[in-house]
């Protein structure tokens, strides 16, 4: 079987492709902080602390999916340990941001019950969400662990910190 050539018009299809599942990926995290600081509409505090901007489908499988194009599908790319870095960087960041938005929304999840059977059936959901959210959260961080597999696996390593005591 033969590797496929690269377009006739020189276009890195491969390149672009991991880019903008990158852009895409940033693009939703850094809204979805945006919207914290500055809400779209009057809402109460703890609304505007939503998970699912930094855990959605496309926040969790476009870095990755990034990733595995630069590295796997083909010749690994020049700049796949620059994309495997930014892909690491993003998911901290959602890491961060949905930890954070996941602890100041946790309290508000039980407040408002009803009496009787619906008390129980909201403490339910209570716990439901809460469990879901951390589902969501573990997946955000095995996908960071596939990646830093991946990322190390094409000689990428990350920046030391140094931190001076004197």
């Amino acid at each position: 079987m033969t590797t496929p050539r690269p377009p006739a018009n020189g276009v890195p299809v491969r390149l672009l492709t991991a880019w903008a599942l990158l852009a895409l990926a940033g693009t939703i995290i850094l809204f979805g902080f945006l919207a914290w600081i500055f809400p779209p509409s009057r809402t109460d505090f703890l609304d505007r602390f939503g998970l699912d901007s930094f855990t959605n489908l496309i926040v969790l499988g476009a870095p990755v999916l990034a990733v595995l194009i630069a590295t796997k599908l083909g010749p690994v790319l020049r700049q796949a340990r620059l994309i495997g870095l930014l892909a690491l960087i993003e998911y901290a960041a959602a890491l961060l941001f949905g930890a954070l938005a996941f602890l100041i929304t946790l309290a508000s999840r039980f407040e408002g019950l009803d009496s009787g059977i619906y008390a129980f059936g909201g403490v339910l959901q209570g716990i439901g969400g809460i469990l879901v959210d951390l589902l969501k959260l573990s997946l955000l961080a095995f996908a960071a662990l596939w990646t830093y597999r991946i990322f190390t696996g094409v000689g990428g390593t990350l920046p030391r910190l140094t931190v001076d005591t004197d």
